[in-house]
């Protein structure tokens, strides 16, 4: 709303027609010269033109895996890039123990699990009725389903 009244200008210039929207998830229809993925690929990226469509253009997909529901997958673009840039700027790195206020969120639940994968300790705070969530071990988990 606030891009497509011109409110946000100074980050999100808007060209009109827009359509707003950054990550998708879907079958590929069609692939360009030098791509990596293959029609009816099941992929998950950044839109380049917006998400809000029942057709979008994606720079540089990767394959969805199999155990990722659609709708987390096509959520985790944004979520993904926003966990990984926080621990790269907090130097996060093995040996060391990190906090993470929100563990069960989106965001949070993947800078936990990323962070787990790099040999770190990880605290994190959660409500009640997302303990075992958080908790559990899985090659796999789905951090957006409750």
């Amino acid at each position: 709303m606030k891009i497509r009244a011109g409110l946000m200008a100074g980050t999100a210039p808007a060209r009109f027609p827009v359509i707003p929207g950054l990550d998708a998830a879907g079958v590929v229809d069609a692939v360009g010269e030098g791509a990596d993925a293959a029609v009816e690929d099941e992929v998950l990226g950044a839109t380049v033109g917006g998400s809000y469509a029942e057709q979008a253009l994606l720079d540089g997909p990767v394959v969805k895996p199999e155990a990722l529901s659609w709708e987390t997958a096509a959520s985790l673009v944004t979520v993904g890039r926003t966990a990984s840039r926080v621990l790269g700027e907090l130097g996060v790195q093995a040996g060391r123990t990190l906090l993470v206020h929100g563990a069960a969120g989106s965001v949070g639940a993947l800078a936990l699990q990323l962070a787990v994968a790099r040999g770190t300790t990880v605290i994190g705070t959660v409500g009640e009725r997302d303990i075992e969530r958080t908790t559990a071990r899985s090659s796999c988990p789905d951090p957006l389903t409750p």
